[in-house]
């Protein structure tokens, strides 16, 4: 995904340029036409992640448009790409109509474990604008161990996880998220599942009023995770309500990544209820 892209420099200790890396990328691609139009809409998605996230919409759109029959697993991710980033905006019906689109395309290319990611990506989006279905549970639960990408998988964990807490079934969430937060396991995930399954894991505790946990997750997180991973901004959004609620001074940071301003905004209403505003 994008973000893992743009995460992966600020861990790297390159994050601060990123944008200089990929306008000397888009420099080189405009010279050599060689290039098709796809990578070069990339590396300007690249450019305008985590600043204006709409324009990276467009320039995803302009890399997913350009199917070629010669290539397609790079077809399909510039499709994951972009339905990925509409999940991230909470464009949910976009969401929906391009992971149609991209099971379709690939069927036609007999690529069954993208079929299962683009579904996957469709059930997310469609729990998000009405109420979760026992079908939709059935297939995270099939998802969450299936032979698909590791991210795929987290996303499927997390979320079914937060389904089933809300719901009231504790001891299975708990089940399901076990291997997964087992620190020595957290630790060794890329940071995209890290700040995936780490969502999941402070919103479980949240339920159950344990608010020590929430904290501490939630800093191992900061800790870890470079920005630019929108359930990041979330967690710490979460940081600062647990602090509210049992008193304590507010000291987490303001949201980092966030590609809406929720998470900022949140954060800014519980400090301003924290010093009696």
């Amino acid at each position: 995904w994008i973000s893992s892209w743009t995460g992966l420099l600020h861990r790297s200790g390159a994050g601060g340029h990123a944008e200089r890396l990929s306008m000397e990328a888009m420099d080189v691609l405009s010279v050599d036409q060689s290039v098709d139009r796809k990578h070069l809409a990339f590396l300007r998605a690249v450019k305008a992640y985590g600043t204006d996230p709409e324009q990276a919409v467009r320039w995803l759109e302009v890399a997913a448009d350009e199917v070629s029959d010669s290539d397609p697993m790079s077809d399909m991710d510039s499709t994951r790409n972009l339905v990925m980033l509409h999940l991230g905006l909470g464009n949910w019906g976009s969401a929906i109509n391009v992971a149609r689109r991209g099971a379709a395309l690939a069927r036609a290319h007999g690529a069954t474990g993208w079929v299962a990611e683009f579904k996957t990506f469709e059930t997310l989006a469609g729990m998000a604008v009405q109420p979760c279905t026992d079908d939709a549970i059935g297939w995270l639960s099939w998802v969450r161990t299936a032979p698909t990408r590791l991210d795929t998988r987290a996303m499927a964990t997390s979320s079914l996880a937060t389904v089933l807490v809300d719901r009231g079934a504790i001891e299975r969430s708990g089940q399901v998220l076990a291997a997964w937060s087992d620190p020595g396991v957290l630790s060794g995930m890329g940071p995209f599942t890290q700040a995936v399954i780490v969502w999941a894991m402070v919103q479980r505790s949240w339920v159950l009023g344990d608010l020590d946990e929430v904290i501490r997750v939630a800093t191992w997180a900061t800790d870890s995770i470079p920005p630019g991973f929108p359930t990041l901004a979330g967690t710490q959004a979460m940081w600062r309500w647990a602090e509210y609620e049992s008193g304590r001074p507010i000291d987490s940071p303001d949201p980092q990544g966030g590609l809406l301003p929720c998470a900022a905004l949140e954060s800014a209403a519980v400090r301003d209820l924290a010093d009696g505003a």
